[in-house]
């Protein structure tokens, strides 16, 4: 098993915290996404990361919390091949009506200041846009 760690930013109601996520991933290839910090405890399996923090958006958002990641922001999407590469933590940074390059590929458990955080939905609802922009 290999086990990387990331602080990010979550937003609890008004506030904002650090949080941890561990990722674990194991010999069968599965990925596991564990969250902790401030008495928070999530944990989420998948077989690539991406949707492992889809998964883990979706449950934090009971709670509610929301995660300040790239995997989290409106214009950042994986392609097919970066969620079948290594883990599937990279994905890239879109803009309408322009292809990807690879100076768009960003990791998922990075941040920046000025990302637009939206749902899981509202993500995947922006991809099929961005493709049907492409023409």
């Amino acid at each position: 098993m290999e086990s990387d760690k990331y602080t990010i930013k979550i937003q609890s109601s008004k506030t904002e915290l650090e949080a941890e996520i561990t990722v674990n991933e194991y010999d069968d290839e599965s990925i596991e996404l564990i969250l902790s910090g401030d008495g928070i405890s999530l944990q989420v399996s998948s077989d690539n990361a991406f949707d492992a923090l889809t998964l883990l958006r979706e449950e934090a958002s009971k709670i509610p919390i929301t995660l300040k990641c790239y995997g989290s922001a409106l214009d950042v999407y994986p392609s097919g091949m970066s969620r079948s590469m290594g883990i599937g933590d990279k994905a890239y940074k879109l803009t309408m009506g322009k292809q990807s390059l690879l100076s768009d590929i960003v990791d998922i458990f990075e941040s920046e200041d000025d990302l637009q955080i939206v749902s899981p939905s509202e993500q995947s609802e922006f991809y099929q846009k961005w493709i049907n922009s492409l023409g």
